[in-house]
C-alpha cells in the first residue's frame, strides 16, 4: 500500500493545483443591428479581438439612468452571442447606439445597463473593417 502513497500525492499536487487563467471566450459571435427586411451581418471574432473585447467589457461603469435604444430603421447597435459564456463575456449582450449596454437571456432581470460607448466605438471601427461602415 505504500507504493500508492506517493503516487496519489503526485496525482493530487497535479489534479488539484492552483485554478489556471479563467477560460478564453470561445466562438465570440457579433451581429450589427443595421437592417431591416434584409439579414444583419454577422462574423466570427478571433481570439485576439474576442480577448480584446473581454478586457473592453471588464470594470464598465454603471449608467445610472436608463438609457434608451434606439428603435427604428437604421442602425441600433450591436448583438454579441457567446455560447457558453466564457471568457468575460456574457452568453447575449446588446450594445445599444449611443453605447449602453446590457446582458440579455436568462438574468436579464438582474442585469445592469452600462456605459459602453468604447465598447461601441471598437465595434464599429471592426464593422468598417469587415466591409459594414457605419459612420
Amino acid at each position: 500500500m505504500r507504493p500508492l502513497v506517493p503516487g496519489l500525492v503526485l496525482s493530487c499536487l497535479l489534479g488539484c493545483s492552483a485554478p489556471g487563467p479563467a477560460t478564453p471566450p470561445g466562438d465570440v459571435t457579433v451581429e450589427l443591428d443595421a437592417y431591416s427586411g434584409l439579414p444583419n451581418p454577422r462574423w466570427t471574432l478571433s481570439t485576439a479581438e474576442a480577448q480584446q473585447l473581454a478586457n473592453l467589457l471588464r470594470d464598465l461603469p454603471s449608467a445610472g439612468a436608463d438609457p434608451a435604444a434606439r428603435e427604428g430603421l437604421g442602425y441600433r447597435g450591436f448583438r454579441i452571442h457567446n455560447p457558453g459564456g466564457d471568457g468575460g463575456i456574457p452568453e447575449e449582450l446588446y450594445v445599444a447606439a449611443g453605447g449602453a449596454a446590457e446582458p440579455t437571456g436568462p438574468s436579464e432581470q438582474q442585469a445592469e445597463r452600462q456605459h459602453a460607448s468604447e465598447v461601441e466605438v471598437w465595434l464599429l471601427d471592426l464593422a468598417a473593417a469587415r466591409g459594414y461602415p457605419i459612420r
